[in-house]
């Protein structure tokens, strides 16, 4: 609430409080109110990252602690999402996406990114079509992340193929991926009001007609 205040509701400051709210009501099997929560968490980071990615500045204020909470939460999320909605789902490839994005503006996972993105862009193939503007972005996303190189240490993603990049002419920062916001922007430029692919049901208002008695 008091994140909320200060940075704004849909800020990635608040969104450790909506990721422990849904907790709190998955815990409660209020299933509902627990994807609702978590799809404010998605919300506010996916919005991030596609703002970074035109305007570097957006990303400056972020510290790093929020920035390794958050790969925390999504990961939370995409198991969630997996789980009840099935690996397939949309909403499932757009957490995939979400938390791949985030692996790249941080610099780190490389291997996990890559195969992230490469499944959200076949879950996007499959369910908006190859030729939907949101699919193409994560297709070119997919596309600009760098070659695995032997100096990487991801063993529980080694073994993911990426698509080839030939033809496509990599920014000079793809060496120091993610290290700046800078660094991010230049190496996945994209407008800034990319929409998502998909949106969970809104958060569920109470019951009217008063307080139901315990």
């Amino acid at each position: 609430y008091c994140s909320s205040l200060a940075s704004g509701p849909e800020h990635v400051d608040a969104s450790p409080g909506y990721f422990h709210a849904a907790s709190v009501f998955y815990a409660q099997h209020r299933i509902e109110h627990a994807l609702a929560f978590y799809d404010k968490v998605v919300d506010a980071w996916y919005k991030f990252l596609v703002q970074c990615r035109s305007d570097p500045d957006v990303g400056r204020d972020v510290g790093e602690a929020a920035r390794r909470e958050a790969v925390d939460m999504l990961r939370r999320v995409l198991a969630t999402r997996a789980k009840l909605l099935g690996d397939a789902h949309v909403a499932t490839g757009e957490a995939k996406y979400a938390l791949g994005l985030l692996h790249l503006f941080n610099g780190t996972d490389l291997n996990e990114a890559r195969e992230l993105v490469k499944d959200a862009a076949q879950t996007y193939s499959k369910h908006l079509g190859p030729d939907h503007e949101k699919t193409k972005d994560v297709v070119d996303v997919l596309q600009r992340i760098p070659a695995e190189t032997p100096m990487e240490s991801a063993p529980d993603t080694a073994a993911a193929v990426a698509p080839s990049t030939a033809g496509h002419s990599l920014p000079s920062t793809a060496g120091n991926l993610g290290r700046t916001p800078d660094d991010f922007a230049s190496a996945f430029p994209f407008p800034a009001d990319m929409k998502r692919a998909a949106t969970q049901s809104p958060i569920p208002l109470p019951p009217t007609g008063g307080r139901q008695r315990s």
